[in-house]
């Protein structure tokens, strides 16, 4: 932002010098800065696109790193350094080729404009001799003058216009932290104390589906995974959960647990709504076996007890 606004208060400040030593400057000094503009749109929503991309592109590269020195270990035991070697040269490859279409762009981009900055000293020049024998009589050191300025001044504009495409694609950065600003954020992890359940809650494990209708999303457009959901499972009662793949088998787990949007409806976890419980007190007391084995580093004590509620006796 600072070389941004250096190199433009620069640049009013030579146009208005040359423009006072020779008037007829102004002539190709708006062309050319026309001619900058024109161009810079193109580059700018290019460049701006593009960063946009590399920045979705190098966080894969990162986490994977990051994964794969943490879980070292795991996979030198089951000898699959080929195939996180494979993985990462797949994210590091959608990295590079992100990376050289901006160096690209860039060089496209400088040729044009060295192509406007030359057209530009050529017609400054050439008014420049003309002005000679103008009833003005402008002296040598005046033209002079002029072409000196008008050679810092294209290189002025030129860096300037990149600066501000510079700043327009930092921007991005920007963007993306208001996203995550703007995002809905979950309910409270704590309900107040007078709708707090009480200690030993679910004693029975009575589960009661109302009418649950559960989305991914939360906008409301979009589509659900579960519609109009009626069941009563008794305490003690086991039940099994047969469809095909994509049917909601994982997203019914995930709605007692509220990991999604709960359109309409309710659930009832022995006569209590788990919309009006903290989400803290839900995933604490109920527990799942995943479908696939998960072990968090640590200790097998920590991995059985992670909240550190039980003693060793216990």
């Amino acid at each position: 932002m600072i070389a941004f606004l250096q190199c433009l208060f620069l640049v009013f400040g030579t146009i208005a010098l040359v423009g006072i030593l020779n008037p007829f400057s102004f002539i190709p000094a708006a062309l050319a800065a026309f001619a900058m503009l024109l161009l810079r749109a193109r580059f700018a929503h290019c460049l701006r696109d593009l960063k946009r991309i590399e920045g979705v592109t190098r966080s894969p590269v990162y986490s994977q790193l990051s994964s794969t020195i943490n879980g070292l270990k795991v996979i030198r035991s089951y000898h699959a350094e080929h195939i996180c070697s494979r993985e990462f040269l797949h994210n590091l490859d959608d990295n590079t080729r992100v990376n050289y279409l901006l160096l690209t762009i860039h060089r496209w981009a400088g040729i044009r404009f060295d192509w406007i900055s030359l057209s530009f000293i050529v017609a400054v020049t050439l008014l420049a001799m003309i002005a000679r024998f103008t009833p003005q009589k402008f002296s040598a050191s005046d033209v002079a003058l002029t072409l000196s300025y008008s050679l810092n001044l294209m290189g002025l504009m030129q860096w300037s216009i990149r600066q501000s495409v510079e700043l327009e694609t930092q921007m991005t950065s920007i963007e993306r932290v208001l996203e995550y600003c703007l995002l809905e954020q979950e309910p409270p992890a704590q309900a107040p104390p007078k709708y707090r359940p009480s200690a030993n809650w679910p004693s029975r494990g009575q589960i009661i589906f109302k009418n649950v209708s559960m989305s991914h999303s939360n906008e409301s457009n979009s589509s659900v995974a579960l519609d109009n959901i009626c069941l009563n499972i008794q305490a003690g009662e086991k039940v099994g959960i047969v469809g095909r793949t994509g049917a909601g088998k994982s997203s019914f787990i995930q709605t007692i647990f509220r990991m999604g949007t709960l359109v309409n409806g309710q659930i009832l976890i022995d006569n209590i709504d788990i919309s009006t419980v903290g989400l803290d007190d839900v995933r604490r007391r109920i527990s799942i076996i995943p479908q696939d084995p998960v072990l968090f580093t640590g200790t097998m004590r920590s991995n059985l007890d992670r909240f550190g509620d039980y003693s060793d006796a216990e």
